[in-house]
């Protein structure tokens, strides 16, 4: 059976159409293989878990001359124990924000 050329031109103009719609979305997103910049991980661990933070206020002590100093050694170890927890706080970021590096390297989509 043979079809007519209008149906034929009508489909291949309806292809191509369609080709050329899916090239513009591309190209407005940006993610053909149009990198700017490469991202350099030197940190190499990866978490997709973003937990909660660890770290609470810091120890407000001291009276009078020494108002908000560590002026005794529970406030200051408690102050060692937050800055440590806030530590923790940043590696969970770091491990997160390196994970979805990857994973959008993974896809193309960034460098």
């Amino acid at each position: 059976m043979r079809r007519p050329r209008a149906a034929l031109g009508i489909v291949a103009s309806l292809g191509l159409a369609l080709l050329a719609s899916a090239r513009v979305r591309e190209t407005a997103l940006g993610f053909v293989n149009n990198y700017t910049a490469r991202y350099t991980q030197t940190y190499a661990t990866a978490s997709r878990t973003h937990a909660a933070l660890t770290s609470a206020a810091m120890p407000a002590g001291g009276v009078g001359a020494a108002a908000g100093a560590w002026d005794t050694a529970a406030n200051r170890d408690q102050a060692i124990a937050e800055f440590a927890a806030l530590r923790t706080d940043v590696t969970n970021v770091k491990n997160l924000v390196n994970a979805v590096i990857d994973d959008l390297q993974a896809f193309k989509i960034i460098g």
